[in-house]
């Protein structure tokens, strides 16, 4: 089958086979036989290099066929001999002849690129269109983003000119980059910048600014975008945990708004517009995310009246209320991972959010803050986890000696029921007796509670195979991990509940944190408080029901919404 358009030859050097015209049709459908090659320096055997790109054969009918094959520096050198290539319309009606350097640099693709789309039959009017729109548009973009720094350097009292001309720098060096899809991180003299491209979208640009906050595992930054011309969050990672919480959030929130439609869920912060990959030393992985008004720790926030600051808190309990119902919990509920959006509360922070499958038996409550998570939740935490633990040992998964040795000895701390401690006891001290002091503290561990233990092992070689370790009670089947688990569901959602009555009661109190000290003074603050008073008590019992101490009787957020529905939605 043969393409209907031709190419023209723009030197007129070049030898052609007798037969051959200037203008030559090209096809490759079906293989074509021939015994030589015709390039811009003139014939090559057909059977010489069999890695070539492309290979122009004789072919029987005076035509020129070019085939698919390994090396594309042959395919540029027969393609720099072209000048024109013709076009025909898809109803065969119009035909023209275009400058092929020219429709490269409108088109910004290399005249090999061209020519092989050419010869795959996607050169057509409608690609070119769609492609000049393409580049029409990265190029309104390039115009925006110089245009939008030097608006920036402006303003902060920086030389505009020179602004512009370090962007041109970093557009070049962006485009040039084949890490561009993934993110690039250009450092320039006064200022870092982050760019980026979905294909087949246009060149983005992000300006790094002010750090805004600074945790364990990464960096939030303020950051404009020069294309919109509006800030965002950059959320960094600079640890290997940081950055498994960075990838975590993007996919979980993006998986949120697809359960809802593609729709934002209320009381829930948006998903981010983007997960950067970098190979940088600063940082390997971000999110870019829309910024916020402020978070409710924020003092000027929480120096309002109590009653202005709980008029909006209605959309927390529905986010919340969406997570809980699609199998989700939050983990680290604060007022600091509460922020206001233009008017709308919305829990953040989804880094160490889990869906229900995810959550771990080894760590039950995950990442949270301690003021803002009950004792009784963290002591049945600290025993879920140990549970879990001791099944590993009983079932032969944990078998360094170190790593049982930890485990023992804090169940022994923690007063773990059925538990035998002179048997426990006896079996650590056995498993630290061959190792130096020097050892033993390079991983926390000592034998100087053990002292008496090792002397009774040193005076009878005998005496642990006497009182042999058995840890059978805690060893799980399916079921019984099965039922772990839905434990620790719950413990995660009841914590939920728990952390969003202490963001309730730091807004009424003005507080960005309460200690557990302190919490029957909040509460009584709470319940005398004159500016409350036509909400109260429902407030009060409210609050103290997502508090209640007793995991068991503690409300759910169904339970809250369908009982105090009319408060959190209409008096608050």
């Amino acid at each position: 089958m043969l393409f209907h358009f031709s190419i023209s030859w723009g030197r007129e050097d070049l030898s052609y086979p007798e037969g051959i015209q200037r203008r030559a049709w090209v096809a490759t459908e079906q293989p074509v036989q021939g015994s030589e090659v015709w390039t811009s320096k003139g014939r090559l055997l057909a059977g010489g290099d069999p890695k070539l790109r492309l290979q122009l054969m004789e072919h029987p009918q005076s035509h020129i066929a070019i085939e698919d094959s390994g090396n594309r520096g042959f395919f540029q050198k027969v393609a720099s001999s072209f000048t024109h290539v013709d076009l025909t319309s898809a109803n065969g009606e119009e035909r023209i002849s275009l400058n092929i350097k020219s429709l490269s640099k409108r088109t910004q693709q290399s005249v090999s690129h061209l020519l092989f789309m050419k010869v795959t039959q996607r050169l057509t009017h409608q690609n070119i269109e769609e492609r000049m729109r393409r580049t029409l548009e990265q190029t309104r973009v390039f115009d925006d983003i110089v245009e939008h720094g030097m608006q920036r350097a402006t303003e902060s009292g920086q030389n505009p000119e020179e602004k512009a001309q370090e962007l041109k720098t970093v557009i070049q060096i962006s485009m040039r980059s084949r890490a561009v899809s993934k993110g690039v991180l250009l450092k320039m003299p006064e200022t870092t910048y982050l760019a980026f491209r979905d294909r087949p979208g246009p060149l983005r640009v992000v300006q790094q600014e002010r750090v805004l906050g600074e945790g364990a595992f990464g960096k939030v930054f303020d950051a404009l975008d020069l294309v919109a011309n509006e800030f965002l969050a950059l959320k960094t990672a600079k640890t290997p945990l940081g950055e498994v919480d960075v990838e975590n959030e993007y996919r979980l929130l993006n998986s949120i708004e697809q359960l809802n439609g593609g729709q934002h869920v209320i009381g829930v912060q948006r998903a981010p517009l983007k997960v950067i990959h970098l190979q940088s030393s600063d940082f390997k992985v971000a999110n870019l995310v829309p910024k916020y008004d402020f978070p409710l720790d924020h003092q000027d926030f929480l120096n309002r009246p109590p009653f202005e600051k709980l008029k909006p808190i209605a959309s927390l309990f529905q986010g919340l209320a969406f997570l809980h119902s699609h199998g989700i919990v939050h983990g680290d509920i604060k007022t600091a991972n509460c922020c206001s959006s233009n008017g709308e509360l919305q829990l953040t922070d989804f880094g160490g959010a889990r869906e229900n499958a995810q959550i771990s038996l080894a760590e039950p409550l995950g990442v949270h803050t301690r003021t803002f998570t009950s004792e009784t939740d963290e002591q049945e935490n600290m025993q879920m986890m140990m549970h879990y633990k001791l099944h590993r040992i009983a079932s032969g998964e944990i078998k360094h000696p170190f790593e049982r040795a930890t485990i023992l000895n804090a169940a022994l701390q923690q007063g773990i029921e059925g538990l035998d401690e002179r048997t426990v006891r006896l079996y650590v001290a056995g498993l630290l007796i061959n190792y130096s002091d020097d050892e033993l503290m390079n991983v926390g561990l000592s034998k100087d509670s053990f002292t008496d233990e090792i002397a009774e092992i040193n005076a009878n070689h005998h005496l642990l195979r006497e009182q042999p370790l058995n840890l059978s009670r805690f060893k799980l089947d399916a079921d019984g991990l099965e039922a772990l688990h839905q434990q620790a569901i719950s413990l995660r959602q009841r914590h939920d509940v728990h952390s969003l009555g202490m963001v309730l009661l730091c807004l009424v109190n003005g507080q960005d944190s309460i200690q557990s000290r302190a919490l029957d003074q909040a509460l009584e603050t709470l319940a005398f408080n004159p500016e409350l008073s036509r909400v109260n008590p429902d407030l009060v019992n409210l609050v103290r029901a997502m508090l209640n101490p007793d995991p068991v009787h503690r409300i759910s957020i169904d339970e809250a919404r369908e009982r105090y529905g009319r408060l959190i939605y209409f008096c608050i």
